[in-house]
């Protein structure tokens, strides 16, 4: 699922919060990673052993302030895995909202030791968007993604997910 952009009046009361990483966005289709425009990764075999076979949506990340770092890895036709992990954001074939596919995906990857689900926290209202978006860009996070609880995962762009970075506020 792909988010539009937040806007001053927008309410995200009730909408489960994570993180935006700025990475790179990749899939788990239960044997492979894919980008977005569909390059197959081909991930060492002691990256992937712990993931599961169910599909997850996904950022590539090096860590805050490494974009560079992966920009390169995408780059490089020998790229190194050291450092990477992958933030698990979505488990797109378990049914229900996000807060219940969030659940599953917790559960299916509490064993794999380079991904890592996104942490997800309640919005309270709208007065509470600037307090959370200060607290993931004050360690070097790009912005927030809000998920509408209830909605079932469908692929493309979304009302049901919402993006906030600084500039939108």
């Amino acid at each position: 699922m792909h988010g539009t952009d937040f806007h001053c009046d927008t309410d995200l009361t009730g909408f489960a919060v994570t993180e935006k990483y700025d990475g790179v966005r990749v899939f788990w289709d239960g044997s492979k990673l894919i980008t977005r425009q569909g390059k197959v990764l081909h991930a060492p075999s002691w990256f992937t052993a712990a993931l599961p076979l169910t599909p997850l949506d996904c950022e590539l990340w090096a860590g805050y302030g490494a974009r560079t770092k992966v920009n390169a890895f995408m780059a490089s036709k020998n790229p190194d895995w050291t450092g990477m992990r992958l933030m698990v954001f979505d488990s797109p074939t378990v049914a229900g909202g996000y807060s219940t596919r969030h659940a599953a995906l917790c559960k299916v990857l509490k064993d794999c030791a380079y991904a890592d689900p996104v942490s997800m926290q309640t919005c309270f209202g709208k007065a509470s968007i600037p307090a959370m978006l200060r607290e993931v860009t004050s360690r070097g996070g790009e912005g927030l993604v809000c998920y509408r609880p209830g909605y079932p995962y469908t692929p493309g762009r979304s009302n049901n997910v919402v993006k906030v970075k600084p500039q939108f506020l």
